[in-house]
C-alpha cells in the first residue's frame, strides 16, 4: 500500500517544487477552513472554538488558561475572550486548580460534553466528500507528515533561538 502511495505521489508531484507544493497547501488550507467554517455555523461556533472544545474533550481534567492558550497558538488575553463567550453558552466553566489555587482550569460542561461528539460526527459528514479516495492509512499517513512538520519546526527553533514560547506557529499536537 505504502509503495503505491509513493508511486502515485512520485508521478503526481515530480518533480516536487516548493511552489507546487506551497499553492497545494493554501487551496488546500482554504477549502478546508471553508468547508469547516460553514459546517460550524450549525452549532454557532468557529475554528477556534471548535480546536478548543476538542482539546477540552480530550483532556476532561482540563486546562489552564495560559497551557492552552499557548497550544492555539493565540495570547492569554484574546484566549479569555474565547472562555468567555463558551462560559456564557454553558459549554465550559472555569474551576479552581486543585494541585495550585491560584490558577483556573478550564473544563467542558456536560453540555459541552454532549456538544462535541455531535459536532464531530456533522462536521466529518460535512467534510466526507473532501476525503473522498482517502483511506484511513493515507489519513493517518497525512496526519503523521503534518505531525513531523511541526515537530521539525520546534526542534529547528529550540537550535536556532532556544524554545519558542508564543506566537503563531504554538500549536502543539
Amino acid at each position: 500500500m505504502l509503495k503505491e502511495i509513493l508511486k502515485q505521489a512520485i508521478s503526481t508531484f515530480s518533480p516536487i517544487t516548493t511552489y507546487s507544493t506551497g499553492l497545494l497547501q493554501v487551496k488546500a488550507f482554504k477549502i478546508l477552513k471553508e468547508v469547516t467554517t460553514d459546517a460550524l455555523k450549525k452549532y454557532d461556533i468557529n475554528s477556534l472554538d471548535w480546536a478548543f472544545l476538542g482539546l477540552l474533550y480530550s483532556n476532561p481534567a482540563g486546562f489552564k488558561l495560559a497551557d492552552v492558550a499557548e497550544m492555539l497558538g493565540i495570547e492569554a488575553s484574546f484566549m479569555t475572550l474565547v472562555i468567555d463567550g463558551l462560559e456564557k453558552r454553558q459549554l465550559v466553566k472555569r474551576t479552581v486548580d486543585i494541585d495550585d489555587k491560584r490558577y483556573k482550569v478550564v473544563k467542558l460542561t456536560e453540555t459541552g460534553k454532549e456538544l462535541v461528539p455531535k459536532v464531530e460526527t456533522y462536521l466529518r459528514g460535512e467534510t466526507r466528500y473532501l476525503r473522498h479516495g482517502l483511506g484511513v492509512k493515507k489519513l493517518f499517513i497525512y496526519s503523521l507528515v503534518l505531525k513531523k512538520i511541526v515537530d521539525n519546526y520546534y526542534e529547528h527553533e529550540a537550535q536556532q533561538k532556544g524554545p519558542r514560547k508564543r506566537g503563531p506557529l504554538s500549536l502543539k499536537c
